[in-house]
């Protein structure tokens, strides 16, 4: 099954999320009760390329579900060198213990491409864990303000896929 944010999507010639799956394998890689989560990214996904040519995306892996759980990052890891999966894992930028100033790791170039900007930082522990502040999984989101002003620029010259 490939789907995104509790959707299921059906195979189809050309649908990106299937593209992703079957670039990585993930038919013949996981078994009964795994989930990788991934972001795809590259040429025409959005307006930050990564250096990918026309036609070209990649894929960066950023959560494995286990057993309905997710893997504390010890276990993503191994996880995803059982897999032969680690070079498609999203970069760490830091693991450190938890201060404020991480969310201004949103800023700067893209440890991807590095002639680009960051689009952001997602911030959770090395072990995880439920946050009654949150409401749920102890994780957030830190966008780049560079990015985020890029992207409400409205470029009616191409057509782009968000997500």
């Amino acid at each position: 099954m490939v789907g995104s944010h509790r959707l299921n999507l059906v195979e189809a010639e050309g649908n990106l999320y299937w593209r992703a799956a079957k670039l990585l394998g993930l038919q013949d890689k996981l078994r009964d009760g795994e989930q990788v989560c991934f972001e795809v990214y590259g040429h025409k996904v959005q307006k930050l390329v990564y250096g990918k040519k026309p036609g070209e995306i990649a894929v960066g892996i950023f959560d494995v579900i286990k057993d309905n759980r997710y893997l504390d990052y010890p276990e993503f890891q191994g996880f995803l060198a059982e897999r032969g999966l680690v070079g498609h894992a999203v970069p760490l930028i830091v693991m450190a213990q938890w201060s404020p100033d991480m969310v201004k790791l949103a800023d700067g170039k893209s440890t991807i491409a590095p002639d680009q900007i960051r689009e952001g930082v997602v911030i959770k522990p090395a072990k995880e864990r439920y946050s009654e502040k949150l409401q749920g999984r102890c994780i957030v989101k830190s966008i780049n303000d560079e990015y985020l002003a890029k992207a409400d620029q409205k470029d009616d010259s191409e057509e782009f896929v968000s997500h």
